[in-house]
């Protein structure tokens, strides 16, 4: 199950599409990862990072409540301050 630990109302739609197709896939990963291995046990330990164009979104595991949970979403800014185009 995919959760979010608050709104991202600053995300653009096409980037939010694109965030579900891609945790969608990630989710469909996991599930096939057996929950007592060595990489169950560290992928449930650590934060996660996704890339979505000029996007980053830190989630991690719950595996406690058997969801991933979206915690960050920031835009990348170039030198400038700006965000790219």
């Amino acid at each position: 199950m995919l959760s979010f630990a608050k709104p991202f109302i600053d995300v653009p739609r096409e980037i939010a599409v694109e965030l579900f197709r891609r945790m969608d896939e990630i989710l469909h990963s996991l599930n096939a990862i057996p929950r007592g291995s060595e990489i169950w046990n560290s992928l449930t330990g650590s934060w996660l990072v996704l890339h979505v164009r000029d996007w980053r979104f830190h989630y991690k595991i719950d595996s406690a409540a058997n969801k991933v949970v979206v915690m960050t979403a920031v835009q990348r800014k170039t030198a400038s301050g700006a965000a790219p185009r």
